[in-house]
C-alpha cells in the first residue's frame, strides 16, 4: 500500500492498510514522506519520490515472485 505525506487519499489509504491487517493480511504500508499524490512519475524531477516508487515496485515484485 502505497500513500503520500500531501495526498488528499493519505487517511484513507492508510486507514484500509489497517484494515487489511486486522483482518489478517500482511500489509507493507509505504508513507511517502514529504510526496505527493502521483509522485510514481515524478522520479526524474525528485530522488525522494524515485526512492519511495522503486522500493514499492520492489516489494511488488517480490510478490509476484513468490507467486501470491
Amino acid at each position: 500500500m502505497t500513500t503520500a505525506w500531501f495526498d488528499p487519499l493519505r487517511d484513507e489509504g492508510a486507514a484500509y492498510a489497517r484494515a487489511l491487517e486486522a483482518a489478517g493480511v500482511k500489509v507493507k504500508h509505504h508513507e511517502g514522506p514529504g510526496l505527493i499524490h502521483g509522485y510514481f512519475g515524478m522520479g526524474d524531477a525528485s530522488d525522494v519520490a524515485r526512492a519511495e516508487a522503486q522500493r514499492a515496485r520492489a516489494d511488488f515484485k517480490a510478490l509476484l515472485t513468490r507467486g501470491i
